[in-house]
Formats: C-alpha cells, sequence, structure tokens
C-alpha cells in the first residue's frame, strides 16, 4: 500500500470508529438506563448486565455501521478538499479512483463485518440473551416469594406460603387474586412448585390439592371450587419490559429460521410478506456500505464551499434521506403494496445511480451539475443556524459611523478655511503690500 492511501485510510478509520461509537451509544441509550436500573433494582450482578449489553448491540451495528462508513468517507474527503491537499494530489497525477483505493478496503471490510453482523452476531446474540433471561427467570424467580411473609410482589396478587423448599417446592399456600375486570378469588394448596417459561418470561405456579373461593359481584353468592391440579401464571417483576425487549430481538431470527417460520405460515394460509421484507433486508443491508463508501468521496469534494462543518450536514442529509425511504418501501412490501423483494432493493437501487453519477463525475472533473442545488439548499440551512448580527445595533453602527463622517469633514473644512485666512492675513501685513 503506497503512503497516500496508508494516510487516507489512517484519516478514514479515525473518523469512522469515532462516528461508530457515537451513533451506537445514541442508538443504545434507552437500554442503558434498562440495564442499569435492573442492576440496582432487581439481583443482576454487574457481570450480567454486562452480557446483556453485549447480547443487545449487534442489531445496532448492522445499521451504525453503514451510516459510520458514509460519514467516515463524506468528513476526510471534505477536509483534504478543504486543505486543498486533494488538489495537490491530482496536481501529482493522481486520479480521483486512484485515491478512492483506501475507501474501497474500508468498504471491503465493512461489508464483510455487516455480513456477519447480520447472519452470526444477530442470532448468537438473540438467543444467548433468552438463553440469560431463562436462567434468571428458572433459578432468581422463587426469591421474590418469601415465607410466612403476605408478598406482593406479582402483579394483581398477594402470596402467603408457610414452608418453601430448595427445589422450588411450596406448602401451605394462601393466595389472593384481584381483577379489574371480575370478582376477587381466593386461594389455597396443600402443595405447590414453581415452574419457569422461558418464551412468555414468566412463571408458572402449579398448584396441587386445593379450593378457589369466589363471590359474585352482587355478593350474594359464595362457590368453593375444589381442584387437584391448578396451573397460575405469575408475570415476573420488570418482565413486560424484559418481554419487549426478547418480542422486538425474535424479528432478529437467524436466516435458516426465518425460512422455516416462512414455510410453516405458507402451510397454514398465513400472509408471509413482513417474514420476506426481513428476509431480503438481510442481503440488501450489507451491500449499503459499498454504495456509501463511493457516494460519500464525492460528495465530501463538493461540500467544500461550505467549509469543514458542510461534510456533517451532507452526510445527515443522505442517511435521513435514505433510511426514511427505506422505512417507507418496506412498510409497503410488508402490506402487500409492492413485492417485498423489490420494496427492499429500491433504495439500494437509486442508491447505487446516485453512486455512480457522483463517483463517474468526480473521476472526469466535471462540474455536479445536478447536485448544485442540492449543495445550494445545505449551505443556505447550515447558514441559517449561524448567529445573525442584532439588525438594530447595526444601524446604530451605521449612524454613528455617518456622524463620524460628518464631523471629519467639518473639521477639515474649519481647518482650511484658517490656513487661507492665515496667508490672506500675512500678505496683507506683509511690506510689499
Amino acid at each position: 500500500m503506497k503512503t497516500i492511501h496508508r494516510y487516507i485510510l489512517k484519516e478514514l478509520l479515525k473518523v469512522f470508529f469515532m462516528a461508530l461509537f457515537f451513533l451506537t451509544m445514541v442508538m443504545f441509550m434507552e437500554q442503558i438506563l434498562f440495564i442499569t436500573a435492573l442492576i440496582v433494582n432487581r439481583p443482576i450482578t454487574f457481570t450480567e448486565g454486562l452480557r446483556m449489553v453485549i447480547y443487545i448491540i449487534p442489531p445496532l451495528l448492522a445499521l451504525t455501521i453503514p451510516a459510520s462508513l458514509l460519514i467516515a468517507s463524506v468528513v476526510t474527503f471534505n477536509q483534504l478538499s478543504a486543505d486543498s491537499e486533494i488538489h495537490a494530489m491530482k496536481a501529482q497525477g493522481w486520479s480521483f479512483m486512484f485515491l478512492m483505493r483506501p475507501v474501497m478496503y474500508l468498504s471491503g471490510a465493512t461489508f464483510a463485518a455487516t455480513v456477519f453482523v447480520i447472519f452470526v452476531a444477530i442470532p448468537w446474540g438473540n438467543q444467548s440473551f433468552k438463553q440469560m433471561i431463562f436462567d434468571i427467570v428458572q433459578n432468581r424467580a422463587y426469591f421474590d416469594i418469601k415465607t410466612r411473609v403476605f408478598n406482593s410482589d406479582f402483579k394483581d396478587l398477594i402470596f402467603f406460603v408457610n414452608d418453601m423448599e430448595s427445589n422450588n417446592s411450596l406448602k401451605n399456600i394462601f393466595v389472593a387474586k384481584s381483577s379489574g375486570d371480575g370478582p376477587s378469588k381466593i386461594i389455597t394448596s396443600q402443595f405447590g412448585q414453581i415452574i419457569s417459561d422461558p418464551e412468555d418470561l414468566k412463571i408458572q405456579l402449579h398448584l396441587k390439592e386445593g379450593a378457589i373461593h369466589e363471590m359474585d359481584d352482587n355478593g350474594k353468592e359464595y362457590r368453593i371450587t375444589k381442584f387437584e391440579k391448578y396451573f397460575l401464571a405469575l408475570d415476573l417483576p420488570s418482565g413486560k419490559k424484559l418481554q419487549k425487549l426478547i418480542l422486538d430481538r425474535n424479528r432478529e431470527l437467524s436466516y435458516t429460521k426465518l425460512k422455516e417460520r416462512i414455510a410453516r405460515k405458507r402451510q397454514e394460509g398465513r400472509k408471509v410478506f413482513r417474514e420476506q421484507v426481513i428476509l431480503y433486508k438481510k442481503f440488501a443491508l450489507p451491500f449499503t456500505c459499498l454504495l456509501f463508501g463511493f457516494a460519500g468521496a464525492p460528495l465530501g469534494i463538493k461540500a467544500t464551499r461550505s467549509g469543514k462543518s458542510g461534510g456533517a450536514v451532507i452526510s445527515t442529509f443522505v442517511l435521513v434521506s435514505y433510511y426514511v425511504l427505506m422505512i417507507f418501501t418496506q412498510n409497503m412490501g410488508a402490506h402487500n403494496l409492492m413485492p417485498p423483494m423489490i420494496a427492499v432493493w429500491i433504495p439500494n437501487m437509486i442508491l447505487f445511480a446516485f453512486a455512480f453519477y457522483v463517483s463517474y463525475i468526480a473521476q472526469k472533473e466535471k462540474p455536479f451539475t445536478v447536485l448544485n442545488l442540492l449543495f445550494y439548499w445545505c449551505w443556505r440551512i447550515q447558514n441559517a443556524f449561524r448567529k445573525k448580527p442584532d439588525q438594530s445595533s447595526s444601524r446604530n453602527s451605521d449612524k454613528n459611523q455617518k456622524e463620524k463622517a460628518r464631523s471629519r469633514r467639518q473639521a477639515e473644512l474649519e481647518k482650511t478655511t484658517q490656513q487661507i485666512l492665515n496667508k490672506k492675513i500675512k500678505a496683507i501685513n506683509s511690506p510689499n503690500a
């Protein structure tokens, strides 16, 4: 690798990792607050909280890696152009495509990294996260039920357990169950056992040899129902948040499991448009890295007019436009308004045409006639956020300057008049006169 390529690649990597860290932390902020609350309020160690962070990060990296590559490409070449380094490089006879080689290397590396994240890291993180939650539910749920104490940790339930063994077996159980849409119940049982359900993140209480005491809404009828076995579902404290987190990640299934789900739903006669969109997205998203790399460098060179901060404006505009279009077309595909494959690949096809155009123009060193309007409005937006001078103070300043100029001209006129009078007085008083 030539020295110039190493120099450009070093600048690209510096901006890339800074953008990657910042974007990932911004998207991860909500989960960080939740995991911190779990560590403080629930029996979860710091190590387990750190494992949660590792398991949740891969889906975020699938989005932040392509975005960070675009930012790095735009900002790096914008700085090279603003410092006139790009012109010095071209003066040495180096073409634009020759200078693009470091971008190609980084684009290829991020493409491979995104493929690994989507097909390996995300399914692994999802499965590992579910397994860890299962361990927490299975091994620690019984801590929330204390013997010979009324426990109200579970929603709409009050427990009283006379005795509890190490294998989650309970004896002499009293349960008061309240419900907003029906009468309350009192459940008594001789024996019970806690069994965890890792799929739904809930605990099931299996009761044996007991009775259910109920009274109707009017308070006129009292019923006692005896049972040999009774199953009661218990929501794990903080379980709804954990369940929501798991359900969100269930959409990030592995390629094999996603294909199996599509085949199963087709056999059942159910719609599979949403699953097909997710499947095609796994292949379309990595190619975004290649396209962002080729589109970013020419945009960075052209954005020099807006200064070094213009690269950030251009990057934000392109990212927002691309992801808004991607969400729009994917929603259309999920609702069968267009074929799922076309819906997923439309943003990449438009981005490919755009990247090809700007790279061709940059290689031929032709003016960006089509993009002039875009850069003009970006420049206008950037200037709109700059501090404008106070108009009243500007008017006062102009007035003061006019007064000073008038006073200066008056002083010069008086000085000139005095000089003329002095000359005439000297001429009159002269002996020759």
